[in-house]
């Protein structure tokens, strides 16, 4: 049990069914962008406060649901309604050169995503089978954002078009 939490974990998917569902998909995350750019927020000293308090909520969060039996849905957080706008805020203020392609990154961002479940469940599945155990996480984030890499990058540069659209 997550310290008392189960309960609000509980009805909140009776609600939703899940948490991607819900208040942690898009909605709030386009809210919190549109927010910082009417703002105009720029990172400085209140930003590197949010951005270690969301630092030390996620890592507190991670530590306390370890062992809460909600399995996928370990991924979604709520010190992530603070870590991530102002991680957003922090990168964007890190120059970036503009010899690399932009559009490049965002196809190879997106096909990350698209695919990494496609090579994520199988290998997992397979580890399981192969070895009779469970895969190192390591070793599976590792091989999932290597195939993934690979496959996004292969997809961003092909010459066909059908293929392309993918991403």
């Amino acid at each position: 049990q997550a310290i008392g939490i189960s309960p609000v974990i509980d009805m909140y998917l009776k609600i939703f069914l899940s948490p991607r569902n819900g208040l942690f998909l898009g909605l709030v995350y386009f809210a919190l962008g549109d927010l910082l750019v009417e703002k105009e927020w720029k990172f400085g000293i209140t930003s590197a406060i949010y951005l270690t308090v969301g630092t030390l909520g996620l890592i507190d969060e991670i530590i306390l649901t370890k062992d809460c039996p909600y399995g996928d849905e370990q991924s979604l957080f709520l010190s992530h309604l603070i870590f991530i706008p102002a991680l957003f805020v922090a990168a964007k203020s890190v120059p970036f050169p503009e010899r690399i392609d932009t559009k490049l990154l965002r196809k190879l961002s997106s096909g990350i995503y698209f695919v990494h479940r496609i090579i994520r469940d199988p290998l997992y599945d397979f580890w399981a089978v192969v070895f009779k155990s469970e895969i190192p996480h390591i070793l599976l984030f590792a091989v999932v954002i290597v195939l993934s890499s690979l496959i996004a990058l292969f997809l961003a540069k092909t010459k066909n078009k059908f293929l392309r659209k993918l991403i």
